[in-house]
């Protein structure tokens, strides 16, 4: 047996702009219905389902490949994206939710926690919240700070959160838009440094530093840092 820990809507290679553009839009549904599901699906042979959209292939679709479930789908990709962001959101939920329902059917899996994970996308209003684990010490006594990101459907915003002495939420400071794709936000998640002992940057796992738009005063009041990369 093995447990489901993820699942991907993916076009063929070479991907067309459109393609792509879907793909990004599928992120944060998979990542909070796979939240949801946490770790009480568990499937004969495969920890993750890969749906295949509109794909030129069908050879190998129902196949497990590598512990890869392989699904074939339709998808209205240019309908799709002349949507607005509510029947996108709604639209892709349902096309997902339909997929995991068909799965679980075809290999006997229990389906009655799929309602309350479709639910709790909803109730997430389709934002995915990411915490960094670490928490970085600033120079002055009480400071610290710690990495954040909101995936969204068409974008992420990653942001450092500075928090002074035992306040519960702290402020947050803007860093960066970017494309609401794991393997990118992922790349956000390295470290706040101070330099000069007093500007806050985000140095990113590469090494290459961001400027972090806004930090708290002694105040607790947003200022900005006047700081470039």
């Amino acid at each position: 047996m093995k447990i489901l820990r993820e699942i991907s809507l993916t076009f063929d290679r070479p991907l067309s702009s459109a393609g792509s553009k879907v793909e990004l839009m599928s992120r944060v549904v998979c990542a909070l219905l796979i939240q949801a599901l946490g770790r009480r699906i568990k499937t004969p042979n495969f920890w993750k389902i890969s749906v295949r959209v509109n794909a030129r292939d069908d050879s190998e679709n129902g196949s497990v490949l590598l512990g890869v479930l392989i699904v074939n789908k339709s998808f209205p990709v240019e309908q799709f994206l002349d949507w607005p962001l509510g029947s996108r959101q709604d639209y892709m939920l349902k096309f997902i939710a339909g997929v995991l329902h068909e799965v679980f059917r075809q290999f006997e899996i229990n389906p009655c926690c799929l309602g309350e994970a479709v639910q709790y996308v909803v109730a997430k209003e389709f934002r995915n919240y990411i915490v960094g684990r670490r928490v970085f010490r600033g120079p002055e006594d009480g400071l610290s700070a710690r990495i954040e990101c909101e995936q969204e459907m068409d974008e992420a915003r990653v942001y450092a959160r500075f928090q002074r002495g035992s306040s519960a939420l702290g402020q947050r400071a803007f860093v960066i838009r970017t494309d609401p794709e794991e393997f990118v936000i992922q790349k956000f998640f390295g470290a706040i440094e101070w330099l000069d002992g007093a500007k806050p940057v985000l140095r990113l796992v590469d090494g290459s530093m961001l400027s972090i738009c806004q930090v708290p005063d002694d105040h607790g009041q947003m200022a900005g840092s006047g700081l470039s990369s």
